[in-house]
């Protein structure tokens, strides 16, 4: 079955808003239209904004060492938006790996034309491509016309619905076909105060002549601006294939987030005097004093003819004043493909420190961790520690530590127990009252013998959306010189997800 979605990029632009309200005409500053000696000035007149834009978006996800998983996916959208008329195209590609045998590979191609007849009715053409390898979709091209109208059209919010006849051309596991096609798509786009843009479409798409043979399609994303070109979107989408070629699933989801650029910038938030319990968040990576919690989850998701899972969850309490600090941490993950099991771990760390002056502190630290992959039954670890703070700011915090430390461990190699040493880098910076980073390095040696050692370090980058809520990137990496009996020394894994401030 084809998805023809005959304007579905079309309206994506008007639901956007980009460019809306866009003149082909000069506009002109009241009373600032001559120069002395009655010559025009071009910096007296406003340049009218351009109807084209054009943006991209790339996410990417990954584990590596004893799980290889690899997902990519890239956007594409070009729209020239006019009172009158309105032209997009658009692509979307999708690709995955798993023990380098692909579990994803799709290529979407769209574009059409619509012509306004009103503000909010119009009429236009449209067309798609679709390719997939692993549902054996060799082609799919959707053709035809489509009426469609604006149920809400304001600065912030757009719903708008089509409906046509077109014609498909498919070939599907070497078999060709064409038919008439019923096409009916909604699209919805709502802009928060905040800048950040929720946008979701659904479209169906049947064979005119039988209607058992259908197409639904389904997304929704969220879009974060953290600059004037820059932003951080997340993806969800579901197609489902009643009439699927033999032996595939009629069922596919995925899951995307990455960065998006647009070439002519974000628009600003619009303006609004709701009235709001949140106050405006400061930039600070943690309060000075007081307790600072914050909560993150991540999901990744594809089902159907691939099947992968990955979910992450931590949870970070710090509490500081003038003599004392406690760090709590906590987390895990767990990843699948096709039923095998790719990441399955926990971790539990607490440390408290005494403040000796502004720079120094004195503390004992204790962590736990299991990674069933990487063949840790346990692995515990306690160190006492000499640290100092290379900044420390309401905005910044840099520190290093480190002292002797022990371990207990159990791995599939055997149990040990050992002297280590214990050294550690940690930061975290407000990049501005929207983005805050955190980054963790820990190095930790076995005392009589250096070549045996574990290394670990983390980076996460949060885009705040609203005022305790943000979007996560983060990537963590695992080295340990000496790794349980059949597994690798590396493990990186790559995660974006939704963090939580309290």
């Amino acid at each position: 079955m084809t998805k023809p979605n005959l304007n579905h990029s079309l309206v994506l632009a008007t639901m956007l808003g980009l460019c809306s309200g866009a003149s082909a005409g000069t506009a002109s500053v009241a009373g600032a239209g001559k120069a002395p000696g009655g010559k025009g000035c071009a910096t007296c007149c406003t340049p009218p904004a351009s109807p084209w834009n054009v943006s991209m978006a790339s996410g990417l996800s990954l584990t590596k060492g004893n799980s290889d998983t690899l997902g990519l996916g890239a956007q594409f959208l070009a729209t020239y938006v006019t009172p009158e008329e309105e032209f997009t195209f658009s692509t979307d590609y999708f690709y995955g790996e798993s023990d380098s045998v692909v579990n994803q590979n799709r290529l979407v191609i769209g574009a059409g034309y619509n012509r306004n007849l009103t503000p909010d009715i119009y009429l236009g053409l449209g067309s798609s491509f679709r390719y997939d390898e692993i549902s054996l979709v060799d082609y799919r091209i959707g053709l035809g016309p489509v009426l469609g109208y604006r149920l809400l059209n304001t600065d912030s919010t757009k719903l708008a619905v089509e409906a046509g006849i077109g014609y498909v051309f498919e070939k599907i596991d070497g078999v060709k076909d064409d038919y008439v096609a019923f096409n009916a798509a909604e699209h919805f786009t709502h802009t928060l105060s905040s800048g950040a843009k929720i946008g979701q479409n659904i479209a169906f798409s049947s064979e005119l002549n039988d209607f058992n043979n259908f197409l639904l399609t389904a997304d929704l994303s969220l879009e974060v601006p953290f600059s004037a070109h820059w932003a951080f979107k997340s993806t969800a989408g579901v197609t489902y294939d009643n009439t699927p070629a033999a032996g595939q699933d009629d069922t596919d989801v995925f899951v995307l987030a990455g960065l998006s650029y647009s070439a002519a910038g974000f628009a600003p938030p619009p303006p609004t005097t709701r009235r709001t319990l949140f106050t405006k968040r400061a930039a600070a990576a943690a309060p000075t004093t007081g307790w600072s919690n914050i909560a993150s989850a991540g999901f990744g998701l594809t089902s159907g003819n691939s099947d992968t899972l990955l979910g992450t969850a931590s949870y970070d309490a710090t509490y500081r004043d003038s003599d004392h600090e406690i760090l709590a941490s906590l987390g895990g993950a767990y990843g699948e493909v096709d039923n095998n099991v790719t990441q399955q771990n926990a971790h539990v760390s607490g440390q408290y420190n005494k403040v000796i002056n502004d720079t120094l502190f004195a503390g004992a630290t204790a962590g736990f961790l299991h990674d069933d992959v990487g063949g840790i039954d346990y692995r515990v670890t306690t160190a006492a520690v000499l640290g100092a703070y290379l900044v420390k700011n309401d905005t910044a915090k840099v520190s290093i530590e480190a002292g002797p430390a022990y371990v207990w461990e159990e791995t599939t190699s055997g149990s040990d127990a050992y002297f280590s040493l214990y050294a550690a880098q940690k930061a975290s910076l407000a990049l501005s009252s929207s983005v805050a980073l955190g980054e963790s390095v820990v190095y930790t040696p076995e005392a009589a013998d250096f070549s045996s050692y574990n290394l670990s370090a983390s980076l996460f980058i949060d885009f705040y959306f609203a005022d305790h809520m943000a979007l996560r990137a983060a990537v963590t990496d695992g080295y340990d010189s000496t790794p349980a009996k059949g597994r690798d020394e590396n493990d990186l894994l790559l995660t974006t997800g939704i963090a939580i401030q309290f």
